[in-house]
């Protein structure tokens, strides 16, 4: 490998370490765990970078910079799910082989132990 080359990939695994990237994979993981998430995460992120690179490089030169401003709401959008995600309440697992039971009544009628 060249040195460009070897910059290449060290820059490459230095961003795929990104708190965004991170945060990605960590929701992906929760919603559907497997083994893979990681690897499937990687090669798709690899295949859209590589698909935009040379559009966006085109239009490199007639970009606003209000343009740039869009990774940071994104962050911000991945962030607020993130958050959301963390803060909602979990919802109840019914133990095995007992029908779920129904919540506690809340209130002055409820029952005294």
């Amino acid at each position: 490998m060249t040195g460009l080359e070897l910059l290449a990939v060290a820059l490459g695994m230095r961003h795929g370490v990104d708190p965004d990237h991170l945060a990605a994979v960590d929701g992906l993981s929760r919603v559907r765990p497997s083994p893979l998430n990681g690897v499937l995460f990687a090669l798709g992120h690899g295949g859209v970078v590589t698909l935009l690179a040379f559009p966006a490089a085109s239009l490199l030169g007639r970009l606003d910079l209000e343009a740039l401003h869009l990774p940071a709401f994104l962050l911000l959008l991945v962030a607020a799910l993130n958050l959301y995600r963390l803060l909602k309440p979990a919802p109840p697992t019914p133990r095995r082989g007992f029908p779920p039971q129904p919540p506690p009544p809340r209130g002055p009628l409820r029952p005294r132990v």
